[in-house]
């Protein structure tokens, strides 16, 4: 990558594997050297008579004052330089640039970004660390952007923060509503008679502030006691996602509405929550968590075996809510997914959040398709699964 923003400099690089930029020899590369008890640049790369020290800023502002002590540095080698690598609009008129000859310019992200998106797999872990700086890049919004905008992204591509954030406090609402409705709790079969529905957000975790949102959850919360609401156990979730996720060059990026049975986290100790590794973990986890007397020592290789029927069991529960949403979401496919078996996407978020969309029609139609994929998921008996689970532990011999 140096090499290629660095050669029209007039500085050749190359190294015995090919693999990365040198001048004539060996070379070495490290972040954030200490040059001075204020002065760490991002990069250096250094070899025999050479020094090259890179600063990187993103939403930090350019320091010409910075940049000049490190060209003092590389002042006192044979050859080297100094190259600044920001957002094209943090790039500094001409007059705000060193005038030493050893300051080589400013890369913009942008390119950096432009390269790394069109370079061919390598079909190894570089392949790898491309695509995770181009997701971080592209949480900073400097992927460049080539396509139509949504509704709720700005002219170059990158999110409307604070029209996101007005969409999500009317879904908030509507899921309020639907939380408030008794005629649709009164159905609610065990897990879900507690009838707590929630939401959240997701932000980057990385980017300019505002944070871009990525995307927002509505979940009706399983118990295994219902009576109780401090006995909640995050498995069994009944979640709807409406994904913000931006339209950039990353491909990964997937913007839908969409429906699941989580069945994937547990609560542990301070009520954090982490992910399962086995299906034996999963059973003692359900097994501890739940109201009833089970043996530590329940957990045997039928018990286990019925963990994966069990899932089956909720992957068939979602078909099920699938078919009965069927006249009404035409459109809605099941697709396959790694961590919860199976999910049901009912269509794009640039599908359901319209230009021009009032922000009341938003409410009535996402509370309405909340109610129509809860009413569905009660009649489809979604603790049945969970049911044989349990008999097949208390009645297997041990």
């Amino acid at each position: 990558m140096l090499t290629a923003f660095l050669a029209p400099s007039g500085i050749v690089f190359r190294h015995r594997n090919g693999l990365a930029p040198v001048a004539d020899g060996e070379f070495s590369v490290a972040t954030q050297v200490q040059l001075s008890a204020s002065d760490r640049p991002d990069m250096q790369v250094k070899a025999d008579g050479f020094v090259l020290l890179v600063e990187c800023k993103v939403d930090a502002p350019y320091d010409r004052g910075q940049v000049e002590r490190y060209l003092a540095h590389v002042d006192g080698v044979p050859e080297g330089g100094v190259v600044a690598i920001v957002p094209r609009r943090s790039v500094p008129p001409v007059g705000d640039t060193p005038s030493n000859d050893r300051f080589l310019g400013f890369v913009a992200w942008e390119d950096v970004a432009a390269l790394l998106v069109a370079i061919e797999p390598a079909g190894d872990a570089r392949d790898g660390f491309r695509s995770a700086l181009v997701n971080l890049l592209d949480s900073y919004g400097l992927v460049p952007f080539d396509g139509e905008v949504a509704p709720w992204e700005l002219p170059d591509g990158t999110q409307d923060v604070e029209q996101v954030r007005l969409i999500c406090s009317v879904l908030n609402a509507a899921a309020a509503d639907v939380g408030a409705d008794p005629t649709l709790m009164a159905r609610a079969p065990h897990p879900y008679r507690a009838a707590l529905v929630t939401t959240s957000t997701l932000l980057s975790g990385s980017g300019p502030t505002p944070r871009p949102i990525l995307w927002h959850a509505t979940a009706l919360r399983s118990f295994l006691e219902p009576e109780s609401k401090y006995r909640y156990f995050a498995f069994l979730d009944a979640v709807v996602v409406v994904t913000f996720q931006s339209a950039t060059a990353n491909e990964g990026s997937d913007r839908v509405v969409e429906f699941f049975v989580d069945t994937r986290p547990v609560p542990r100790a301070g009520g954090t929550m982490r992910w399962l590794r086995d299906d034996d973990e999963f059973l003692r986890a359900v097994l501890s968590a739940g109201p009833w007397d089970i043996p530590e020592d329940a957990v045997v290789p039928a018990a286990t075996q019925a963990v994966a029927e069990m899932r089956a069991g909720y992957e068939a529960v979602v078909r099920r809510v699938a078919a009965l949403l069927d006249s009404d979401y035409p459109a809605a496919r099941v697709q396959p997914w790694d961590s919860w078996g199976v999910r049901i996407v009912f269509g794009s978020t640039e599908e359901w959040i319209a230009p021009g969309e009032g922000l009341a029609d938003l409410r009535v139609r996402y509370a309405s398709l909340l109610r129509d994929v809860f009413g569905a998921l009660f009649e489809s008996e979604p603790d049945r699964p969970l049911g044989r689970l349990l008999t097949a532990v208390t009645c297997a011999d041990r």
